[in-house]
């Protein structure tokens, strides 16, 4: 028999209290489920879908709330068009979304004029990269890009002591009397 193309998940959760419905709809957003009427979730018929599914489904039991697994396949080629549709402008939506987040990041990163600021600043955009590029993550392949080039970025600004950065961020010229940094790797005999 061949594989169905969609798996779905029909819950329904105690409405009260409240934590638990949203706990629901917070998995089903991070798993990339769409909704298809209100208690039925969609993906994918993947390995990884079925787990993140399966996962989902023994947590709202343990929550007191009913869950049924179903793979299915639509009758309606439309239908399904319109489904395919969904995950797709969602995947944009998203890649987007962590495209600005990136960006904001790096606009932070840039302004930043102290290391350890730099240095935080470093370690968010990391942790979103490699959300990006997580074994779930649909954005495997740009997110490796960004990656690379953040970490091109990261190695420069490093190079950078902070108080250089600030100079050029405030266009100002360093005078003769004002000493001069070195990285611990500088060798003095240039």
């Amino acid at each position: 028999m061949p594989k169905t193309e969609w798996l779905a998940l029909s819950y329904t959760v105690p409405t009260s209290p409240s934590k638990v419905r949203v706990y629901v709809w917070r998995r089903l957003r991070a798993i990339g489920a769409q909704q298809l009427r209100n208690g039925l979730a969609i993906l994918p018929n993947t390995k990884e879908n079925l787990d993140s599914f399966k996962t989902l489904l023994d947590k709202i039991k343990e929550l007191s709330g009913d869950a049924t697994l179903i793979e299915m396949d639509f009758t309606d080629e439309i239908e399904n068009f319109e489904m395919k549709k969904r995950f797709s402008l969602a995947k944009e939506e998203q890649l987007r979304d962590a495209l600005a987040e990136c960006s904001t990041l790096l606009d932070r990163l840039n302004a930043a004029t102290d290391a350890h600021s730099r240095s935080l600043i470093e370690r968010e955009l990391r942790r979103k990269l490699q959300k990006l590029s997580g074994a779930s993550s649909p954005f495997k392949a740009q997110a490796a890009e960004m990656e690379k080039a953040a970490t091109e970025l990261f190695e420069t600004l490093r190079g950078l002591p902070a108080e250089f950065s600030a100079m050029i961020k405030s266009k100002k010229q360093p005078s003769l009397r004002e000493p001069r940094y070195f990285n611990k790797d500088d060798s003095l005999e240039d």
